[in-house]
C-alpha cells in the first residue's frame, strides 16, 4: 500500500520568487495633493422658516455651491433632498417627505473641505387627520362655522344621522340630531343656523345651539346640492330638477336653468351659480361632463342664462374620474373633489387644470369646504373604513367666501 507523502518544501522557492515580486502602488481615494473647492455657504432659505414636507420648492442662496447638479448634496436633518437646479450662488430642492422642527439643512459640494450649514427649519405636513374619527364612523357631510368650528352628519343608530361638532381646540361633541339617514350636503346658514339637505329634496336645519333637526323646506324634485347666495337664498339643483331657489323664509320657486343637467356640485362665487354637471342633452356643441355657471339676477335668486366654463374632457388624468364636490379659493381658483388616486383637481381662471398636492392626499374627495383661513377641509370617503377620514389641508391661501356665514 502506497503512502500520500507530502513534499512541503518543493513550495518554497515559489513563496521566495513571489515575495521579490514588485506591485504598483495602490491609488489613494483621498489625494492630498488635489486643490480643493471654496467653503459652500447659505445665506438665506426661501421660503423662510418652514415649508411643506415632500413638496414646496425651496431656494437655497449662498455660495460656493457646484453648477453640476450631482456634485451637490442637500440634506433635512438626516433625509436627502431633491435637487431640481444648482448654480453657483443659488440651488432649488424638494425636501423630503420629513415632517419636523428645528432642521439642519446641509449641502456638501464634492471637493470642499468643509459643509455648509443652516438652522433651524421646519418641514410641515400638507394634510392631517382631523376630529378624531375613526373607521367605525361614517361622515356624511361637512360644515364649517364664521369661528372654524366643523360639523360633520354621522351614520348613527337605525334611520337616524348624529351631528357632531368639533372646536378647532379639538373639543368634539354631540351637536344635534336628524330623524332620516343622513344629509348628503350641509352648511352654516343666517343667524348660525345649520342647514341640512336631505337627498329627497327635503331641507332641513338645526338652530345655532343645537338639537333635533326641523323641516325648514320641501322642494318639487330630488336635489343633490345648494349654497347660499349673498342675499341669504338657498340656491339648489339636482338630477335634471333644474335650479330652485329658496328665500330665508322658506318660499321655492324653479329658475327655469340647468333643466338638461345632472348636477352633482353648486357654488356661489362672485355673483355666479357655478354647476359640476354631466349634460344630458342633445347640443353637440355642449360638453358631456363640466362646469358651468349662471349668473343671479336678483334679489330673489333669478338666474340668467347658462354658460360653459371648463370641459371635463380637458381635465387630463381627471378625464375618466368621478367627481363630486365644488369649491374656490379667494383668488378663483376652482377645486374638484373626486376619485382620481389624487384626489383634488385645481384649474386656474386661464382653464389650465392640475392636481394639488401631487402623491400627498388620497382618495375620495366626496366633500370640499374650505375654512375661514388657509384650511380646506376634505371628506374622504371610501368603501375601505380604515381609509375614511376627515383630513385638514394647508393650502397655504383662504377660500372664496361662503354667504350663509356672515
Amino acid at each position: 500500500m502506497m503512502k500520500k507523502t507530502n513534499f512541503p518544501w518543493l513550495l518554497l522557492p515559489v513563496f521566495l520568487f513571489g515575495a521579490c515580486e514588485s506591485y504598483e502602488d495602490t491609488p489613494l481615494v483621498f489625494d492630498p495633493n488635489a486643490p480643493s473647492s471654496a467653503a459652500p455657504v447659505i445665506t438665506s432659505v426661501e421660503p423662510q422658516g418652514a415649508a411643506f414636507a415632500g413638496y414646496t420648492e425651496i431656494r437655497l442662496l449662498g455660495d460656493n455651491f457646484s453648477t453640476r447638479m450631482e456634485d451637490n448634496v442637500v440634506y433635512f436633518g438626516g433625509e436627502r433632498a431633491e435637487i431640481k437646479s444648482a448654480s453657483k450662488t443659488e440651488m432649488r430642492v424638494i425636501p423630503p417627505n420629513l415632517i419636523a422642527d428645528n432642521l439642519t439643512i446641509k449641502v456638501v459640494v464634492a471637493a470642499a473641505l468643509t459643509i455648509a450649514q443652516f438652522s433651524p427649519y421646519n418641514l410641515k405636513a400638507v394634510s392631517t387627520e382631523y376630529g378624531n374619527f375613526t373607521d367605525l364612523d361614517l361622515v356624511y357631510a361637512l360644515a364649517l362655522d364664521a369661528n372654524e368650528n366643523v360639523y360633520a352628519d354621522l351614520k348613527g343608530v337605525g334611520v337616524v344621522s348624529n351631528v357632531f361638532k368639533i372646536t378647532p381646540q379639538g373639543a368634539k361633541t354631540e351637536f344635534g340630531r336628524t330623524n332620516f339617514p343622513q344629509a348628503i350636503e350641509m352648511h352654516i346658514g343666517p343667524g348660525g343656523e345649520l342647514y341640512l339637505h336631505r337627498s329627497l329634496g327635503n331641507l332641513f336645519k338645526i338652530g345655532a345651539g343645537g338639537g333635533e333637526a326641523q323641516a325648514f323646506a320641501t322642494l318639487p324634485s330630488r336635489t343633490a346640492s345648494f349654497d347660499f347666495d349673498e342675499n341669504g337664498n338657498i340656491l339648489a339643483a339636482g338630477n335634471r330638477s333644474g335650479v330652485f331657489s329658496v328665500t330665508p323664509g322658506g318660499a321655492v320657486a324653479n329658475t327655469g336653468k340647468f333643466l338638461l343637467y345632472d348636477v352633482r356640485a353648486v357654488r356661489v362665487f362672485n355673483g355666479f351659480l357655478y354647476v359640476l354637471a354631466l349634460y344630458s342633452g342633445s347640443d353637440p356643441t355642449v360638453p358631456r361632463s363640466g362646469i358651468w355657471r349662471a349668473p343671479i339676477l336678483s334679489a330673489a335668486g333669478d338666474l340668467g342664462n347658462e354658460e360653459s366654463v371648463f370641459d371635463w374632457a380637458n381635465s387630463g388624468e381627471f378625464a375618466a374620474a368621478r367627481f363630486y364636490a365644488l369649491t374656490f379659493s379667494e383668488d378663483g381658483e376652482i377645486y374638484v373633489g373626486t376619485n382620481n388616486a389624487d384626489p383634488i383637481l385645481r384649474i386656474n381662471p386661464q382653464g389650465a387644470a392640475e392636481a394639488i398636492y401631487k402623491g400627498l392626499l388620497k382618495p375620495e374627495a366626496t366633500h370640499l369646504v374650505w375654512g375661514n383661513e388657509n384650511y380646506l377641509y376634505m371628506n374622504r370617503g371610501s368603501a375601505q373604513p380604515e381609509n375614511r377620514r376627515v383630513i385638514r389641508i394647508d393650502m397655504g391661501k383662504k377660500g372664496a367666501p361662503y354667504y350663509g356665514r356672515k
